[in-house]
């Protein structure tokens, strides 16, 4: 009995251990791009400390995309969308919004895997990426204290994100006025 206890147990730490170390190897392996940001709120009672971040690729105006009116009328808050972006200096620049990731993408781009969300204004619609949050520890304090102070200062925020071959968009690192942030 004592014996599939532990067989059962080591099937669930190897999967764990398995999941994390898959999700590793695909940050450590997938393509980078520097993307602008900039906080919105720091801090969360429930969460703890972390930065709500917002992109300059997430707001996406109707005459920079080449999508059909047929298909934008059809995409519904949610739908998978894929900003393809030109891998450029200092940070990525969008170059359209597609509902199909293509095979080859060509050299120079990426594409990043997000969720169409409804209008902000006329001529405008967003895209969600999942990467909106970058928690901090709790004991980093002084850099929490520097977050609350970043709206007065208005220093460049970019993020590293790490694209997956699926179109997955992860952060590596949060960087302030070309800073890595320090945890």
């Amino acid at each position: 009995m004592k014996r599939w206890f532990w067989l059962i147990v080591g099937l669930q730490l190897l999967f764990l251990v398995g999941e994390v170390a898959t999700k590793e190897i695909a940050i450590a392996r997938a393509p980078t791009v520097i993307l602008k940001t900039a906080p919105i709120d720091p801090r969360s009672l429930f969460t703890g400390n972390y930065m709500t971040l917002g992109y300059d690729i997430s707001t996406v105006s109707l005459s920079r995309t080449t999508l059909p009116a047929s298909v934008r009328k059809r995409l519904t808050y949610g739908d998978v969308v894929y900003a393809k972006l030109a891998v450029v200096r200092p940070w990525a620049k969008l170059l359209d919004v597609t509902t199909r990731r293509p095979d080859r993408p060509e050299p120079g781009v990426v594409y990043l895997k997000g969720s169409f969300c409804d209008r902000f204004t006329p001529g405008q619609f967003g895209i969600e990426y999942g990467l909106d949050r970058y928690y901090i520890p709790e004991n980093r304090t002084e850099e929490v204290a520097k977050l609350e102070r970043w709206t007065a200062e208005q220093p460049v925020i970019t993020v590293e994100v790490a694209i997956t071959s699926s179109g997955q968009g992860m952060i590596k690192r949060v960087f302030v006025d070309g800073k890595p942030l320090g945890f």
